[in-house]
């Protein structure tokens, strides 16, 4: 699998670097991917005016090979984005920028907005994507996504489960989806994550970047 977070390997110092060549313009996610067998860094950026979705690759030596500005219908809140060995994923759902601050955040849900994946190879453009309509949902993190034959497999945590009522007080005309896991499962994994010791080198680390 090729998903992987990369903040520790590149993470604020590639950004800066890129802002301080003018070769990045725009934002750029929290959740760029590292491919651990091309080293290229790919990432995209949103924003509330059009191009409202960019797409960038940075090759292994660090040079900004691609930025391309990927069609979509309005300001989404897309927080994060999929990768395979040859492909991208990219989840335009209906969590819609705009509004008040009502609920403590300008985001609105709108299923009017609908929800879809768009599909393109990792060197394509604009006009190689693919979309798929589906179901409205939100996705803050996907786990991993690789190919298995002509399909394309996605995985997704459930971590917000933790942040149900938030959630809800954001998004109060959110549908949720119920998922049964094993309860000796769910104290085990939340044991892991609320338990395991600090990495301090990771954290000073991050500290340092400020």
């Amino acid at each position: 699998a090729c998903m992987l977070a990369c903040q520790k390997e590149w993470g604020l110092a590639v950004r800066a670097e890129l802002l301080d060549g003018g070769r990045l313009a725009g934002s750029m996610t929290a959740h760029p991917k590292l491919c651990p067998e091309t080293g290229e860094l790919l990432f995209f950026g949103y924003a509330l005016s059009p191009p409202y979705l960019t797409y960038h690759r940075v090759s292994r030596d660090g040079v900004l090979v691609q930025s391309e500005p990927i069609t979509v219908k309005g300001a989404t809140m897309m927080h994060d984005f999929n990768i395979t060995q040859n492909h991208v994923i990219f989840m335009d759902l209906p969590a819609v920028w705009g509004g008040g601050l009502e609920n403590g955040v300008p985001v609105n849900w709108s299923e009017e907005y609908g929800a879809r994946l768009g599909v393109m190879p990792r060197n394509g453009t604009n006009a190689d994507v693919t979309w798929y309509d589906i179901e409205p949902c939100y996705v803050f993190h996907p786990l991993n996504a690789y190919e298995d034959g002509s399909d394309i497999v996605i995985e997704k945590t459930v971590a917000n489960a933790l942040r149900v009522p938030f959630v809800h007080n954001v998004f109060p005309e959110a549908k949720f989806v119920h998922l049964l896991r094993d309860g000796r499962d769910v104290v085990e994994s939340a044991y892991r994550q609320w338990q395991a010791p600090v990495d301090w080198r990771y954290t000073l680390g991050k500290a340092r970047q400020f």
